[in-house]
């Protein structure tokens, strides 16, 4: 750069004093010389900013190391953000113009001693919504139901119970569920199970069943719960 400065000085001192250019003509040459210098100069790098996060550049991949920061940092992210980040991966493995068709059955309705304000299926409020109790259905009829259900085109089947969890019936009921995930699992379906609070051994034999998901609701946060309901802790 400075040899090409002192070229263009030079120059112009020469044109000048050979007289075969004006001095305004030598200063134009010059001048040209000292942008083309000025261009040929390497530009700076520019300011790239803060690196991508990981979990951002392998978008899709299927971890089991992420650490507390990472999920952190996915929670925070601005909701239309997170939604196109989710939507992205959903198409990575899925058709988009696909849906799912799953069925839900209730194999044990009403008589939940929960509270919850907004579920129908609670005791408490029985006596506005006038749904009884039921006990809980047999196998086979829940099996008719499954087999109707992947007939009709479905590929999950979904079976909700009104009670607390497991622990409030007998363990012949509970045997009686079992059967009824590893039956329906065999038909190639995919089973999940909404059935309140479970104990880490009960959720091992329910996976152990052939169970695909488990469906729990998170009623509200912390702060609002009481007003939810008073009877879960």
């Amino acid at each position: 750069m400075a040899l090409l400065l002192q070229a263009s000085v030079l120059a112009r001192s020469a044109f000048a004093a050979s007289g075969l250019v004006s001095a305004r003509t030598a200063r134009s040459i010059a001048s040209s010389s000292h942008s083309q210098a000025a261009a040929a100069q390497p530009l700076a790098a520019e300011d790239e900013g803060p690196a991508e996060p990981r979990w951002s550049h392998e978008l899709g991949a299927v971890r089991t190391d992420w650490t507390r920061q990472e999920v952190t940092d996915v929670y925070s992210q601005p909701l239309l953000d997170l939604v196109f980040k989710a939507a992205s991966v959903h198409r990575m493995y899925n058709d988009p113009s696909m849906v799912q068709r799953c069925t839900l059955l209730s194999i044990k309705t009403g008589g939940c001693p929960e509270n919850c304000s907004y579920c129908s299926q609670s005791s408490y409020w029985s006596d506005d919504t006038g749904l009884k109790a039921e006990k809980l259905m047999d196998l086979e009829p829940v099996y008719e139901a499954a087999l109707r259900a992947r007939e009709a085109g479905s590929t999950r089947f979904c079976m909700g119970a009104a009670w607390r969890g497991p622990s409030q019936v007998g363990p012949r009921q509970w045997e009686r569920v079992l059967e009824m995930v590893r039956r329906i699992r065999g038909l190639g379906m995919e089973v999940c199970t909404t059935l309140g609070m479970l104990t880490p051994d009960q959720a091992k034999q329910l996976r152990e069943a052939g169970l695909t998901a488990y469906n729990h609701n998170l009623d509200t946060s912390p702060e609002f719960y009481g007003k939810i309901t008073t009877t879960r802790k």
